[in-house]
């Protein structure tokens, strides 16, 4: 039995992984906004002063870019640490929620049923909460692919914002 519950540990160790790269992703997209929002008035003020110049336009551009994906960057990291508690297909001993649920305070009545458990029924136990589980895991590892691809799409906005903003010779 101890092999089901040495892969368990490991998927959730797994799952603790996605949501600290979640919690680096949110941190940079934290620090980028406090970028975007100092040069609002900035950008703006070029847009006005430069009106129907192409400089203007592709600032405009790249600064649009760099803002959109850094609102899908924090969005999508986000919902990768968002608990989603389903509600299960059948009932778990060793769900945490379904032990709240079922069992709430009677704490004697749980460690009665879950000791009354044969091997053969805690292994299927397990192995239900391993697929579980990886499932989890697996949908928190496609939101931070997706995250990652859209930081990277907002470095490249940001990059071409700073250059923007260096050609119109406002970079201090």
């Amino acid at each position: 039995m101890s092999k089901y519950w040495d892969v368990l540990q490991n998927i959730n160790e797994q799952i603790r992984f996605a949501d600290a790269k979640a919690g680096v992703i949110l941190a940079f997209s934290g620090g980028s906004a406090a970028f975007l929002a100092g040069k609002i008035d900035l950008v703006h003020n070029i847009i006005v002063a430069n009106r129907g110049a192409v400089s203007s336009w592709v600032l405009y551009v790249v600064f649009f870019g760099y803002g959109a994906f850094l609102v899908v960057t924090a969005y999508v990291a986000f919902k990768s640490i968002l608990p989603s508690l389903g509600k299960g297909d059948t009932r778990s001993l060793i769900y945490f929620k379904h032990i709240c649920e079922d069992y709430g305070k009677d704490h004697s009545r749980y460690a009665k049923e879950l000791a009354a458990l044969s091997d053969e029924t805690m292994e299927a136990e397990l192995a239900h909460q391993i697929c579980a589980n990886s499932d989890i895991a697996t949908t928190k590892f496609d939101h931070i692919t997706r995250a990652m691809r859209c930081l990277a799409w907002m470095g490249a906005f940001w990059v071409a914002t700073i250059f923007m903003l260096f050609i119109l010779g406002t970079v201090s």
